[in-house]
């Protein structure tokens, strides 16, 4: 149960009896609450809340110069989706990776509105550069880890094979993907094992 309940006193069902079994009238009888609860979580009617914004303007009586003010830096569109609807489009493809098409059907089939495929790949790259920061303290974790584990995967990515590395810890993983596989990556001066001086188990590949 939660502590704070979204609709409390809503639902308060109320004795319907007029009559107790020996005749009395109840109909003037105080009511108390009694202390038994039950809770119903279900989702809302509707996943998503429009907010429509307006400006104000004004002509100055005197010289006539029009003064409009600007809309919230974030409203830059006469239509938008806020950036939890992109953050949950980045959810669904990258995390849980649901193709794009996939996304667009069960965004519509929740909100009732349609996301184009553009808005989800526009967020899973703005997404993309707001993690860099998340990477490097990732990076860090795992090179100051006394053990860590370093490991190669192919993927293929617009056609095209690739190699995703990975660098692990007991509580950090970093992903690093390039068209490489061995030596030149793992030795290279962008390595991301370079500077780790702690216990590496890894499967044994030559380079």
């Amino acid at each position: 149960m939660t502590t704070q309940p979204d609709h409390q006193i809503s639902f308060v069902h109320p004795v319907t009896e007029q009559h107790c079994g020996c005749g009395c009238d109840l109909s003037q009888v105080t009511a108390y609450l009694d202390a038994e609860r039950r809770q119903v979580f279900d989702l809302p009617p509707t996943l998503l809340e429009i907010t429509e914004h307006r400006r104000e303007h004004k002509t100055c009586p005197d010289c006539q110069r029009y003064h409009l003010v600007a809309f919230p830096r974030e409203v830059n569109a006469p239509v938008q989706y806020c950036e939890r609807v992109r953050d949950l489009a980045v959810l669904l493809n990258v995390e849980q990776r649901l193709p794009l098409a996939r996304v667009q059907e069960l965004f519509a089939g929740l909100t009732g509105y349609g996301i184009n495929e553009s808005i989800v790949q526009a967020a899973v790259a703005r997404m993309y550069d707001k993690s860099e920061t998340e990477e490097a303290i990732t990076h860090q974790a795992v090179l100051k880890s006394s053990v860590a584990h370093g490991d190669e995967t192919r993927a293929r990515i617009a056609g095209r094979l690739h190699w995703v590395h990975g660098f692990s810890s007991l509580l950090h993983t970093l992903y690093v993907v390039c068209t490489q596989r061995g030596g030149a990556v793992i030795n290279g001066g962008k390595s991301h094992l370079a500077n780790y001086t702690g216990h590496l188990v890894h499967d044994c590949l030559n380079s």
